[in-house]
């Protein structure tokens, strides 16, 4: 039998040396190095967010606070084109122009314009003539009669004016001291001063007596011919950008007279001809331009009521507004204070940049100097950010926060009560959260992590939903039924959606358990309906199944089927008219999945559509739910008619085309189709569901070539979020052009022009792991894989893990074709008692299940994904267990130290020196 043999004092000191030990192993493991030797740190994380404008200095004439978003403002800017038209009146007579007897026989009487030759002989060209002189009848002299004494005459029947310009190089003749100073006027090539102008009324023969000294020969103009009563000058085409907003001009409208213009404008230069002129204007004003950024042209009409007198257009301008970001503009925040010194960590921002620029700056001096993020370093008790933001001016940045972190010593802990959960057993946990995260557990109450009872409620959902009869004539009646969990309490709604949106609303009743309501369709319009349930309960709790159920309004013989799908054979559909002749044979494709699918074959246009070519009477609409949808890879679609449907059209049986109706055009787009003439049908590989058609041409015209263009793919045509069908990884190579073979003969089709490319709305997300452990933040993207700019993408968590976790940014706006924009996802707080205060023994880690919603929007269509996502709270060690797990360690140690040495297996003292290191 063993005995207690008590510690002498050596091994008493040795126990306690020990003990020591342990402790310093404590404090270095579990604090860190603050001002002032070791201390527990507060970590601390600020955020400005852009919820309050009167929170941040900015210019208010560049930058916009709004909507949680720090942007460049748009701005309004004019320009004018100024065109200096110097127009008139044409003038006209000359050819009836009576004079006669013109000396020296050899002169002769023209109408001469800028550009033509103005002596007989010679190279001498007009350069320049006054507008109020243009038009007027020429006497055409000889350049070498200067210098000599020659009489010009002729004889007109009537009272004419006659102008004579002569050469101000030299002095005039003294003949034309008797004459009327006009004013300086006619430049020609020979000289770059304009001629003197005089000018006389003669009534009777004209004579210009002798004596020409000069270096030229005097020009001799004569009034006798008349103004054109109205005449139409169109200016050259003028590029602009913005939107036209007025009209000016500048001119001379002696009484009788008047201007009037008109203005045409096109977006593109070669369709101005084609543009449609608007009214005429008489006095200058505003004009609402409908083109932005174009080309414009003016149309200016001069009149008059006296063929005597003219107006005169002097010039004509043009006014465009415009509309651009400011290149630069910056934003400030106010100061951060704080009430210790703080340790400053870094700066992060979430920023939406649309291909601009932020750089960002901070100041620990209230604004007085500024340094780079980069250089963040130090320790202050204020500290404040600027964004600087510069732009291309037609596009701008959007900053949606900016955030730093910091570090002090010395805290306060501050426990307040939180729950977890109520779990299915009817118990949730409490557990503590320190308001000052200090990170010590010294106070954290004792009943930290225990169990209490509650009452568990089932969470609100819509499970699924039926339509009764599901097919039905216009006018029919529709019972909707649903199964939605927890049925107390509960408003429940059934919606009708299409491509064109909601078209009927429907509330339903309880009744054992189910929600349900009769339903009469005279109101609806006839088409294939998705059917969305909604549910909100008294507490405000909301959930909706989108698509849980398909209707058909068209006709009681319309097709709704629930189908599977497979990757390894096709599934086939086909619909029958009441002879039992098929009518429609779909063939679909894709991954594993089933869902509800609806057909309608009909013969009457009931939307009353523009159509382009003569239809047969053949008519398909196509609807999947959503789950079904977007696992379908490939559709063939074949569309039955009859002999008597040709021959009633007369159509050409070899150019029947299958069309789908895009509802955002209001127009058929023709796809790429086969024709069996023996067994009367027309088949065609479709990329969407919507509405479909069969035309052709009549027999007299020739067959119109036929296109290789498809639908539009993803949401082209009658674009709904929920008949998406076409993946990315799964879309097939193009086909290769077809070859006919008839009566030995070889023709091969030519190649048309390619229609214009309707819009693909789609995106593509990446997430490098769906399971956030501890404090973990995952970075996203989300990429345009379609070829339209999206106008918006809003993403959220949902579900239980949508509680805890955060995401960031929430909204992305303007995600071009090809581009990629990033967000975050980081969870914000753990529910266990695991994560805020000590760890219970035992305890077992939980997971937390959710998804992302991405919501988009494009053109007047809707775009939605969904990806699964779990927050994961795992099991830990408390830093107290990890201490007394230590401390026993430090004991063990000592007693087997004692122990040895009461054994006889201590060979030597334990020296302490001063040198001695710790290991």
């Amino acid at each position: 039998m063993s005995r207690i043999t008590p510690l002498t004092q050596k091994e008493a000191k040795m126990l306690a040396i020990g003990l020591v030990f342990a402790l310093v192993i404590s404090m270095l493991k579990f604090a860190g190095p603050g001002l002032t030797g070791y201390a527990v740190y507060e970590q601390q994380e600020h955020a400005w967010s852009f919820d309050y404008e009167n929170d941040y200095a900015y210019n208010s004439d560049s930058v916009e606070v709004a909507d949680g978003e720090a942007r460049l403002k748009l701005q309004k800017t004019t320009t004018a084109w100024t065109d200096s038209a110097a127009l008139t009146l044409g003038r006209t007579g000359l050819d009836s122009l009576p004079i006669a007897g013109i000396a020296p026989a050899d002169y002769e009487k023209a109408m001469l314009q800028e550009g033509d030759k103005y002596y007989i002989a010679g190279n001498e060209k007009i350069e320049e003539i006054p507008p109020a002189l243009k038009g007027l009848a020429w006497i055409k002299t000889e350049n070498s009669d200067r210098n000599k004494d020659i009489n010009v005459s002729f004889e007109p029947d009537r009272s004419v004016t006659v102008f004579a310009g002569h050469d101000n190089r030299d002095t005039a003749p003294s003949w034309l001291s008797q004459w009327t100073y006009w004013g300086a006027g006619i430049i020609t090539s020979a000289k770059g001063t304009p001629f003197n102008i005089y000018y006389k009324d003669f009534d009777g023969q004209v004579l210009l007596e002798a004596s020409n000294k000069s270096k030229a020969m005097y020009v001799v103009l004569v009034n006798a011919t008349v103004y054109e009563s109205s005449t139409a000058y169109a200016s050259e085409p003028h590029n602009f950008s913005g939107k036209m907003k007025s009209i000016d001009w500048d001119a001379d409208t002696p009484g009788g007279t008047s201007v009037k213009i008109r203005i045409r404008e096109s977006a593109a230069p070669e369709g101005l001809g084609n543009a449609e002129w608007s009214s005429q204007y008489t006095e200058p004003g505003s004009f609402e331009g409908q083109i932005s950024d174009g080309t414009a042209q003016y149309e200016a009409l001069l009149e008059t009521a006296d063929n005597r007198i003219t107006p005169t257009l002097t010039s004509v301008t043009l006014t465009f507004e415009n509309e651009e970001y400011p290149g630069s503009a910056e934003i400030e925040t106010d100061d951060l204070t704080v009430s210790k010194t703080a340790e400053w960590g870094s700066i992060t921002a979430s920023e939406i940049l649309n291909g601009q620029n932020i750089s960002y700056y901070y100041s620990t001096d209230s604004g007085a100097t500024w340094q780079g993020i980069g250089n963040l370093a130090g320790s202050s008790q204020k500290i404040r950010a600027k964004a600087a933001m510069s732009s291309n001016k037609t596009h701008t940045p959007a900053l949606q926060e900016i955030r730093i972190n910091y570090t002090y010593a010395s805290c306060t802990e501050d426990w307040a009560p939180e729950y977890t959960e109520c779990e299915a057993n009817g118990t949730k946990t409490k557990y503590y959260a320190d308001a000052n995260s200090c990170g010590t557990n010294d106070g954290l109450p004792a009943d930290n992590g225990t169990t209490e009872t509650c009452s568990y409620e089932q969470p609100l959902a819509v499970n699924y939903a039926f339509a009764e009869p599901n097919a039905v004539n216009p006018g029919e009646e529709i019972k909707i039924t649903a199964n939605i969990s927890r049925d107390s309490s509960i408003t429940a709604t059934a919606a009708f959606r299409n491509e064109k949106g909601t078209a009927a609303t429907i509330s339903l009743k309880e009744n054992s358990g189910l929600f349900s309501a009769a339903v009469n369709t005279s109101a609806i319009e006839k088409g294939i309906y998705a059917i969305d349930i909604s549910a909100e309960d008294a507490g405000g709790n909301a959930a909706i199944r989108k698509g849980a159920a398909l209707a058909a309004i068209i006709t009681k013989e319309a097709l709704v089927e629930s189908i599977i799908l497979s990757e390894n054979s096709p599934y086939s559909i086909n619909t029958a008219d009441s002879a039992n002749k098929t009518t429609v044979l779909l063939n679909i494709l894709g991954k594993q999945a089933e869902g509800q699918i609806s057909v309608a074959s009909y013969t009457d246009d009931f939307r009353n559509t523009t159509k382009t070519a003569r239809e047969i009477g053949r008519y398909v609409d196509i609807v999947a739910d959503e789950g079904l949808s977007r696992n379908i890879t490939n559709t063939t679609l074949r569309i039955y008619y009859s002999n008597e449907e040709l021959s009633k059209a007369n159509i050409a049986e070899e150019s029947i085309k299958i069309h789908y109706y895009n509802e955002t055009s209001k127009a058929w787009t023709e796809l790429e189709t086969s024709v069996n003439a023996e067994e009367n049908y027309a088949e065609a590989a479709i990329e969407h569901y919507s509405t479909y058609g069969i035309f052709g041409q009549e027999k007299t015209a020739q067959p119109a070539p036929a296109h290789t263009t498809g639908g539009s793919g993803g949401y082209g045509g009658s674009q709904k979020s929920y008949t998406r069908i076409i993946a990315e990884e799964l879309k097939t190579e193009a086909q290769e052009a077809k070859k006919e073979v008839q009566e030995g003969i070889t023709e091969e089709r030519t190649q048309p022009e390619k229609q214009e490319e309707a819009c693909v709305y789609d995106i593509e997300i990446t997430l490098p792991k769906t399971t956030l452990k501890g404090a973990d933040t995952v970075p996203a993207e989300v990429k345009n894989t379609g070829n339209c700019t999206i106008d918006a993408l809003e993403i959220a968590a949902a579900g239980d893990a949508g509680r805890y976790v955060q995401v960031k940014p929430t909204r992305i706006e303007m995600l071009e074709a090809a581009k990629t924009s990033n967000f975050t996802i980081a969870k914000t707080r753990e529910t266990d008692a695991a994560v805020q205060g000590l760890l219970i023994a035992g305890e077992q880690p939980r997971t937390y299940d959710g998804w992302l919603n991405i919501q988009g929007a494009g053109g007047n269509i809707e775009l939605s994904e969904s990806i699964a996502i779990s927050v994961e709270f795992g099991k830990q060690e408390s830093n107290m267990a990890k201490i007394s797990w230590l401390a026993a360690l430090a004991i063990l140690t000592a007693a087997i130290i004692i122990h040895r040495k009461r054994n006889g297996h201590a060979k030597k003292k334990l020296k302490l020196r001063s040198n001695d290191a710790v290991k």
